[in-house]
């Protein structure tokens, strides 16, 4: 952490009573079984866990002290505070307060995770590696966001993270925490549609990040004609620069994009064709990731989530290879709402037409199409495995919670 740590000093930030003595650690673990010697334990509450129970393991472990709630059992290794979520929330906004570095906030429904890779490889390129850092995976909920700014260090010149939502709200309360110099929209897709019921929804929420980007910071969107008023509004006079989007692929449109996020940095000696040429190599897992498996059928894993625009992208991606055979296998696209039939009918008329032959795995989609078969993880090996060979091309994508992947895994 980019501060000195203390249960003394936290007392002190959260105007609670001075603990007699003072206990000093320079990092907080939330679980307990990956505590080290003088490591902080925070216990957190979750739906279906309570680091409360597990507060006398972290001690034992060798924890310096430990964060609890106030209702719970107090003795001089642990600071009673009124709420651990809130106490983690002020940590990463002190934290982001010390941090002399620049800070770009990336949102949208797709292209967050790719963007930030492609970025942060070309900052990389530029400058000292250990000078870049950027978030792991998709932390990009409140805790992934507040233990990715804790792990900010002095020697870092450049902090890029992703932020996400599926609700109203959840944007404005991360970037407020975040307080970017560049905040970034990459696209704006029928994702999350549940809760953010439409479009205009997605536009509303997800251009909540420019509230919070700095007075003198850059505020970066797609230049989507029907939204540009939405993200005008919010960017409340700051620095504003858009990017090309309407026509072009997924990597064409994320470099585009970074090519903006660049010049704000004031980075300018970075052409888009270089952009563009490195974003090919950025390869992020379970994203349209290609492989091989021992019969020499080319697997595209995109197990990671979906959505109407990513499975367009998928397809355009499956379209592009040089096999003769290509097979596609999709599960339902979530959070959806009132949408998902109307959307997932959409997504598999397209596969249809594209494809030679559709699998739908452990799909709630009603089915009238001849041509499609509904698989399980029971049968997916007999229905699929005989129409493979070295000319065949394999898609595998859906939402995260269908847990595709292990279909995917058996012909691995």
């Amino acid at each position: 952490m980019l501060f000195k740590f203390s249960n003394q000093i936290l007392a002190a930030k959260l105007n609670l009573e001075k603990p007699k003595k003072e206990f000093v650690s320079s990092k907080i673990v939330t679980d307990s079984r990956k505590i080290s010697k003088g490591d902080c334990f925070l216990a957190l509450k979750g739906p279906s866990f309570n680091g409360h129970d597990f507060i006398d393991e972290a001690l034992d472990r060798g924890a310096s002290f430990v964060i609890s709630e106030k209702n719970h059992p107090q003795d001089e290794k642990i600071l009673g505070v009124n709420s651990t979520h809130e106490c983690l929330s002020f940590l990463a906004k002190y934290q982001r307060k010390k941090f002399e570095g620049k800070v770009v906030g990336i949102t949208g429904s797709n292209g967050k995770t790719s963007t930030k890779l492609l970025l942060s490889s070309l900052l990389s390129d530029k400058y000292d590696p250990s000078q870049v850092y950027v978030s792991p995976g998709n932390w990009n909920n409140f805790y992934g966001l507040c233990f990715s700014l804790l792990e900010l260090k002095k020697h870092h010149k450049f902090g890029i993270f992703e932020i996400g939502t599926n609700d109203f709200g959840e944007i404005n309360e991360l970037s407020s925490i975040l307080q970017p110099e560049v905040g970034v929209i990459t696209s704006i897709g029928k994702a999350h549609l549940e809760k953010l019921i439409s479009l205009e929804g997605v536009a509303q929420e997800k251009s909540d990040i420019f509230k919070n980007v700095l007075l003198q910071g850059t505020c970066i969107f797609p230049d989507i004609n029907t939204h540009l008023s939405e993200f005008h509004a919010k960017s409340h006079d700051k620095e504003i620069r858009s990017f090309s989007s309407d026509g072009l692929n997924a990597k064409k449109s994320n470099s585009k994009c970074v090519e903006a996020i660049l010049v704000s940095l004031g980075i300018e000696n970075i052409s888009f064709d270089q952009i563009y040429n490195l974003s090919k190599d950025v390869v992020v897992p379970s994203r349209t990731e290609q492989g091989y498996n021992s019969k020499g059928v080319l697997i595209i894993d995109d197990t990671y989530n979906a959505n109407p625009d990513s499975f367009k992208e998928a397809f355009r991606v499956l379209d592009s290879t040089d096999k003769e055979n290509k097979i596609c296998v999709i599960g339902d696209m979530k959070e959806l709402g009132t949408d998902f039939q109307q959307e997932m009918k959409k997504i598999i008329d397209e596969a249809c037409e594209r494809f030679d032959y559709v699998f739908l795995f452990n799909s709630k989609f009603e089915l009238s199409k001849e041509n499609v078969v509904k698989i399980n993880i029971a049968n997916a090996e007999e229905k699929i495995g005989s129409l493979l060979s070295k000319n065949t091309a394999i898609l595998f994508k859906a939402s995260r919670s269908v847990k595709i992947e292990d279909c995917m895994n058996i012909f691995k």
